[in-house]
């Protein structure tokens, strides 16, 4: 099996797509091309959902309410709305907290490592060792160990959102 890795443009001399041609298509054409498939499966999607909420039984179809009644409980309800963003701006709080911290440490530990030989044979292999354990998995060792008892930001944090 051969690799074609193109041909050379004798008037720009770039190389192009051996076996393709770009064509340009127009401002109509491209933007169906490129929306259309997301939009289809999201009719699809949302179609699917109203067929499974409709077929349950009308008093266990709070199970799987359909997507307008979700829509309008969920954002159109200024309580459920009020409730949602204080949630989203804790969230958001947090992971910028995590965000912050990680990049402290990792910029901290990466600066020790180049500046030092000793340190980068030191740290290297936990760190190698680090990058194959699931976030997830840390969990149950932080609350084992007492480090976060309640469902505060500490929790969140740490992974263990309940």
């Amino acid at each position: 099996m051969s690799l074609d890795t193109g041909r050379a443009d004798p008037t720009s001399g770039h190389l192009s797509s051996p076996d393709r041609t770009h064509q340009p298509l127009a401002s109509g054409s491209r933007w169906l091309a490129l929306s259309g498939p997301p939009a289809a499966v999201l009719l699809v999607v949302a179609g699917m959902w109203y067929a499974v909420s409709y077929l349950l039984s009308p008093e266990r179809r709070f199970l799987v309410p359909p997507p307008h009644a979700v829509i309008q409980v969920g954002f159109l309800d200024w309580d459920n709305l009020r409730e949602l963003l204080a949630e989203l701006l804790l969230s958001a709080k947090v992971a910028i907290t995590g965000l912050t911290i990680a990049v402290l440490l990792g910029v901290s530990v990466a600066v020790a490592m180049s500046q030092a030989r000793w340190v980068e044979r030191s740290l290297y292999p936990y760190a190698v060792a680090l990058q194959t354990i699931p976030i997830l998995a840390l969990v149950p060792l932080y609350r084992a160990r007492g480090l976060c008892w309640d469902a505060s930001s500490t929790d969140r944090l740490a992974g263990a959102e309940p």
